[in-house]
This record gives C-alpha cells, structure tokens and sequence, in this order.
C-alpha cells in the first residue's frame, strides 16, 4: 500500500513539474529550436543531455525546455530584431529542463559544455551567421582573459559548433543549423553581427524576375536568390 501511495505521489509530482515548465515558458521571451540542417534519424535538434550534463542531439522535443534556445544579443533579454541584427555577439541560452548553473552554452578545453554565467573570457559569446543554407554558430573572439583562461581561448579546438557521429563538437568547418522558433526563422537570411559581419548586397535586374546578388566574406562567392526568399 505505501508503494502504491508512493508511486502516485511521484506522478503527481512530475506532472505538477512538466506543468509549470510549460506554464514558464509560455511567460518567458522568444525561443527557437537550433536544429541539424541535414539531420539524421533521432539526432536532430541541439538540445541538453538528461540531467543537464553536457550536450547532445535528440529527435524530439520533450517540452522540458532543454531542447529550447533563447539568443540574447550581447547578453540582453527581450531585444528587439535590430538588435539582434547589429549584435556583436550572443549568448545561447537553454530555456528550462536543466539545473540553473547548467544553461548556457560554452567552450570549454574538451569542446562545448554548459556553464553559469558569461565570465568575460568569451567562452559563452557566439556569432549567428545567417545564410542561403541555415545559420552558423562561430566562437565570438571576445576577450581571452588572463591565465587559465587565456589558455582556454588559445587551445579549444575548432571554431563553429557541429555535430560528428551523433555527438554535439566545435569543428573547424562551417555546419549550417535551422534556427526556428513559434515566430518563425531568427533574423532569416540575414547575417547577423554588427560590423564583425558585414555583407555587400545589391538588386540586379535578370529577365522575367528580381534577384538578390550577395557576397559573403567567408564564402568569397557571388550567388542569386530570388527576391521572394530573402522578404
């Protein structure tokens, strides 16, 4: 009878849980998913292992909040899209489902990890580079810090956050993520990150229809998107 009596208590605990995580996020700001732009079976969304130890990537939104990204341009809450647009940097941020010192997202010497509170040494400031093919995630340089954590900025191997056999890393080659949330696409197809980011663009003429010409500094190739994708 008490096993009974206790199994009931756990469940009505853990629906109470799952309740107020919606009820949170549904008063909290803006969230996006940070999904896999070619995904496999099961390893698609960017997300918090169980028990918020680490990374990892999942094929479901279990509606914890650990597979939810909240991006504050350069650590601000609630900002407008002109500010995400003009940001240096952002910080990427987990919205619940995970302890509080275990939110957002970092370097560390291993890889990637989730950590406290943005130290200053650049660690949790990333650049979103928007493009034809999804987002970018590129380490912001920020400031490296003294000691320890100027080794840790110097010695981190790679500089975008990827994903190699089923497992969350930093890579030295660009991974393309869809970034997409209840509002739609963050700052879609738009480079985003102030002056460290710039893009030359112009509106060309072509027969029967507009086109975007565009220029990527990190691509150093012209391509055309009709107008219709880019408005």
């Amino acid at each position: 009878a008490n096993q009974e009596l206790l199994k009931h208590l756990e469940r009505d605990f853990a629906t109470q849980l799952v309740q107020t995580s919606r009820r949170l996020q549904k008063e909290t700001s803006t969230w996006y998913y940070i999904k896999r732009w070619d995904p496999e079976p099961g390893h698609v969304y960017l997300s918090a292992a169980l028990g918020g130890d680490g990374l990892a990537l999942s094929g479901h939104d279990d509606e914890s909040g650990r597979h939810r990204w909240q991006l504050l341009p350069e650590g601000r809450e609630d900002a407008t899209e002109e500010c995400h647009r003009n940001a240096s940097w952002h910080l990427v941020r987990l919205l619940g489902g995970t302890p509080q010192g275990r939110r957002l997202l970092s370097r560390n010497l291993g890889g990637l990890e989730l950590f406290e509170f943005d130290d200053g040494t650049g660690r949790q400031r990333w650049q979103v580079e928007g493009g034809p093919r999804g987002h970018r995630l590129r380490a912001a340089r920020g400031d490296p810090g003294l000691g320890a954590a100027k080794e840790v900025e110097a010695t981190f191997s790679g500089r975008f956050v990827g994903a190699s056999e089923g497992h969350v890393t930093l890579k030295e080659d660009e991974e393309c993520w869809d970034i997409t949330g209840p509002t739609g696409s963050f700052c879609a197809n738009f480079q985003v990150g102030g002056s460290q980011a710039s893009k030359i663009s112009l509106i060309s003429k072509a027969p029967g229809r507009d086109v975007l010409s565009y220029l990527e500094p990190s691509m150093m190739a012209w391509k055309e998107l009709k107008e219709e994708q880019v408005t």
